[in-house]
Parts: C-alpha cells; sequence; structure tokens
C-alpha cells in the first residue's frame, strides 16, 4: 500500500502549532508503527520541521519526497495553490493502492479522485461563526471556504476526530454522514525527557512555579477560537 500525505504544515507558519506537530508526530509515528507501507511525502520546495527525520538511512528507503513547487503560506488562495500545486502532483503519483491522508483540511484534500482519510481537529470556527480573526469581508469569504472544503469530507473513506466531542459536532452539521466511518482517536507526542535549561526557567516562568507546583500553559494565540480570555479568567481563579 501506498499512502499519500500532504505535509505542507510542517512548512508554513503552522509549522509550529498543533497542526503542523501533530503532522510531523502522526509522519515519525506511522513510519514505525506500519514498516509494509511506501510513504509518499507532499512538500513545497524549502526547509521542514521533518527534515532531519526524513535524511536517515532507514527512511529514505521507504520514503519519497514529492516537492511541489514554491512554499505558499496559508491564505485565501488556498483552492488555487491546491488545483495547480497538490492535485497535479497527486494525480502523476497515485497508484492503485493508493491512500491520500490529510491532517489540515483547509489545504483542500482530493477525497472524489482518490481514497481518502480526513483528520478535523475540531469545529470550534463554525460554533463560533468566527472563521477569520480579520473579520468583515475576510470571515465571509474564509466561511464559504471552510465549507467547500467540509463539504468534500462526506466522500471520504474514513474521518478522524481529535475526541469524541468533534465526531458528536461534525454530525450535528452532517447528520448524514456515516457514523461509522468517523473515528475518534486522542492525540499524543513523545514526552521530552531532557531538563529545561535553567536560563530559560529563569526568565520565562513564575518565580513562584516550584512553591506552586504547577504551570498553566496557554499554546495556541490570543485568539476568540483558543477561548484565551476563558483561561485568562479561570487561571486568575484557580490562583
Amino acid at each position: 500500500m501506498q499512502l499519500i500525505i500532504d505535509a505542507t504544515t510542517t512548512q508554513d507558519q503552522f509549522q509550529y502549532h498543533g497542526v503542523g506537530q501533530y503532522t510531523k508526530n502522526l509522519i515519525e509515528n506511522l513510519f514505525e508503527l506500519a514498516p509494509e507501507i511506501q510513504f509518499k511525502i507532499l512538500l513545497f520546495e524549502g526547509k521542514s520541521t521533518l527534515d532531519n527525520f526524513l535524511s536517515n538511512e532507514p527512511v529514505c528507503k521507504r520514503v519519497e519526497i514529492v516537492r511541489i513547487g514554491k512554499l505558499r503560506s496559508n491564505n485565501f488562495l488556498n483552492r488555487v495553490w491546491y488545483l495547480t500545486q497538490i492535485l497535479p502532483a497527486v494525480n502523476k503519483i497515485k497508484t492503485h493502492d493508493s491512500i491520500y491522508f490529510c491532517p489540515y483540511f483547509w489545504r483542500f484534500y482530493p477525497a472524489e479522485k482518490i481514497p481518502t482519510v480526513l483528520m478535523i481537529h475540531d469545529m470550534i470556527l463554525s460554533e463560533l461563526n468566527s472563521y477569520s480573526a480579520r473579520k468583515g469581508i475576510f470571515n465571509f469569504i474564509r466561511k464559504i471556504q471552510y465549507w467547500n472544503a467540509m463539504r468534500q469530507s462526506k466522500a471520504c473513506e474514513a474521518i478522524i476526530t481529535n475526541s469524541q466531542y468533534t465526531k458528536k459536532d461534525l454530525l450535528k452539521y452532517y447528520p448524514d454522514l456515516d457514523n461509522q466511518k468517523v473515528y475518534p482517536i486522542h492525540l499524543a507526542s513523545q514526552q521530552c525527557k531532557s531538563a529545561l535549561d535553567p536560563a530559560i526557567v529563569d526568565k520565562y516562568l513564575p518565580n513562584d512555579w516550584r512553591d506552586r507546583g504547577y504551570i498553566i500553559y496557554l499554546g495556541g494565540a490570543l485568539t476568540q477560537n483558543k477561548n484565551s480570555l476563558g483561561v485568562l479568567e479561570a487561571y486568575y481563579k484557580f490562583t
């Protein structure tokens, strides 16, 4: 079996955000868990957080990097880049036993042309009606793009969600979607066992964090869909 994976979120502005790290961890772990699979990794030209992993000799024997052109940021032109860069590459490399995996649906995906597995991390944008931090006409355009991309999910062979709650939200919007092909999983990454640099600890962590015995970390940006205000209010009440 050949697995084609869109790994472009390991290169753009999301490379150190949740979806970029998820894509990186997924590819690294799939390589170990599925030794019978041949991988084709779609990447733009340029650096990726996967570079060290992909340069290992055992990996090189089972992984082919497919370059799809100039690096593009995730933006309003995603559909253009999909039609002119991603889709032509997929059509060229796919075989009779190919499966496409899409970790980030706003890049779009060829569910109607090749068996596709889609990852949906959450439905919070639709719940808040907040699709762009720029609001106004930008929010309206992104909303159209969002639902155009989501609509194709009904053609996927399988959909992965990172929680049962996300599955419930998805089925609320698409009640005719086959419940049996939506699989909730729990995301996890390998724990880093190396000690923190004392200089970083002293500079960035609260002075009393050792006495309190905990740190509350807000990993997302200060945006509505990350509920940043709610986290700060909860932290204030908790402390």
